[in-house]
């Protein structure tokens, strides 16, 4: 959907040809790898995941993504250990894991290897982006959170709802994909790549 405006833990349509607007929460999905699975707890898998997403008896869109992968947390882990082992007895080993540190900053800097990402959307229809129609269809748009999130989660998958810097993030890299983001705001990356008039851009 042509999206104008994130707020709210949300993302907001422009005005539909009909009328109104959609208001869509986001999700990121965790995944289970049913491959490594026996047959029989595969099979048990996909029948307690079919059963879960027929609970779910509101629209929703299960979107794909690749995203490259970050892998900071686990380079300061590793320092962290490398500069313990360097002090000690494991001052080979300390060697050891500095050269594989630095292979994996290689490796993303030239490869810039990419991962899958999911994500749920969940719209819903709103008349008017003021008063009672706004707050109950946000209100709708927890509740349905809390379904997914709740139902996903008795899958082993973990689930959490994108906040407004993150909803930027993920339209502005769905439309513009090969876009440097550089060190540019999310904010004024959608103010100047996705909002069509210059009234709405005023309205940021």
């Amino acid at each position: 959907m042509p999206i104008e405006v994130v707020q709210d833990g949300a993302a907001i349509s422009r005005p539909l040809q009909r009328g109104g607007r959609i208001v869509a929460a986001v999700l990121r999905v965790g995944s289970q790898d049913v491959t490594r699975m026996s047959e029989g707890e595969r099979a048990d898998f996909l029948e307690r995941y079919a059963a879960c997403l027929a609970r779910w008896q509101f629209p929703y869109q299960v979107l794909v993504w690749r995203e490259r992968q970050n892998p900071a947390e686990f380079l300061q882990r590793a320092r962290e250990k490398q500069a313990a082992w360097a002090s000690g007895a494991r001052q080979q080993w300390a060697g050891h894991l500095a050269q594989l540190t630095g292979w994996i900053e290689r490796v993303t800097v030239q490869v810039n290897p990419q991962v899958p990402a999911y994500f749920i959307a969940l719209p819903h229809p709103v008349a008017r982006l003021l008063g009672q129609p706004y707050e109950k269809a946000l209100a709708e748009l927890d509740s349905r959170c809390r379904t997914v999130v709740h139902g996903l989660a008795t899958l082993g998958i973990g689930c959490v709802r994108l906040g407004d810097e993150e909803i930027l993030e993920l339209v502005t890299a769905f439309y513009h994909p090969s876009l440097p983001m550089l060190h540019i705001s999310p904010e004024q990356r959608l103010r100047s790549l996705m909002v069509g008039s210059g009234d709405a851009a005023e309205a940021w």
